[in-house]
């Protein structure tokens, strides 16, 4: 049976997590276009048992990375590759998903490097206005993501080792903003396509009911074959709180794989409600969260329901 987590370890997450928001502007310069998040949960579990539960995120942010190499104010660095009409950008960086906890909790935890081919559409406003072309930003940024890594939980009892390639459309003006409900189109979030193959290495899951058991179709020792879509939304609304500038956030996503090697469908859905917490930049810094999950995803493709409410730092 996998260990409890001990209050005092639950105390040490506590304070990080507490203590992470006085140093908000300092790492926020330091990550770039790195985006960070972490979240300590209490858990209702498939099992219905009380646990608790921990989330992180760490990806960069390919808007961000884009605007820093091919914005009109950088598309001259040399950075960026220019040709007549079109140009593009290739950029390696970590992508790291964590979803684990104590008890029978979702086990979910995804390790890759990331190669992002981004292909963009020029325009040119004329000599007297710019000598070189500049990025067309009322079309589509194509983002072709290559990526290699792990899929496990937090014991380690399941590993798959995947490779993956897909595609993600972007557009700048659909970026959600205070006041306006839209349908981001990006990493993330995101609505794209994706084709996984890969090997899974182990499989001694304990757990033979609740949210921690293994329901895929995947052996051990056998290939792994899937294609998989991603879709996610971001409803943001502005209000005060306490004299701060605060949002409510409403976000619902979904993934979904199909095991075209074993002929199995797998899903994931997630409802998000948040209270964000806005700088005077207009930041996000910190987020109360409760979700709800139905399905945990990738390695072990669980059926049922976890309910987690808790706070949720972002960077």
């Amino acid at each position: 049976m996998r260990k409890r987590i001990t209050w005092r370890t639950v105390a040490k997450i506590a304070l990080i997590l507490i203590v992470l928001p006085t140093t908000a502007h300092a790492q926020d310069t330091k990550l770039g276009a790195y985006y960070f998040d972490a979240a300590l949960q209490a858990l209702t579990t498939e099992a219905r048992k009380e646990a608790l539960g921990f989330t992180a995120n760490l990806f960069k942010d390919q808007r961000e990375v884009f605007i820093a190499n091919c914005g009109p104010g950088e598309i001259q660095s040399g950075r960026c590759n220019v040709g007549r009409s079109t140009g593009w950008l290739f950029d390696l960086s970590p992508d790291i998903a964590i979803n684990t906890g104590t008890e029978d909790a979702f086990q979910s935890i995804v390790g890759k490097i990331s190669g992002n081919f981004m292909l963009f559409s020029l325009t040119s406003l004329g000599d007297d206005i710019s000598p070189v072309p500049l990025p067309d930003l009322s079309k589509p940024l194509h983002v072709v993501p290559i990526s290699a890594g792990v899929e496990t939980t937090a014991d380690g009892d399941t590993l798959n080792v995947v490779g993956e390639i897909g595609y993600v459309p972007f557009h700048f003006g659909s970026s959600a903003r205070l006041g306006r409900n839209d349908l981001r189109l990006g990493i993330n979030p995101r609505i794209g396509v994706f084709l996984q193959g890969g090997q899974k290495l182990r499989d001694d899951a304990v757990f033979a009911t609740g949210g921690a058991r293994d329901q895929s179709g995947e052996a051990k020792g056998k290939g792994i074959g899937r294609v998989k879509s991603a879709a996610s939304m971001q409803l943001l609304f502005p209000m005060q709180a306490f004299g701060l500038p605060t949002g409510l956030t409403v976000q619902p996503s979904a993934t979904g794989w199909y095991d075209f090697v074993n002929d199995k469908v797998y899903y994931s859905l997630e409802l998000s409600l948040g209270i964000i917490l806005l700088g005077a930049g207009g930041e996000r810094s910190t987020l109360w969260e409760f979700t709800i999950q139905d399905g945990s995803g990738e390695p072990n493709f669980t059926e049922g329901t976890q309910f987690g409410t808790g706070l949720k730092l972002v960077y």
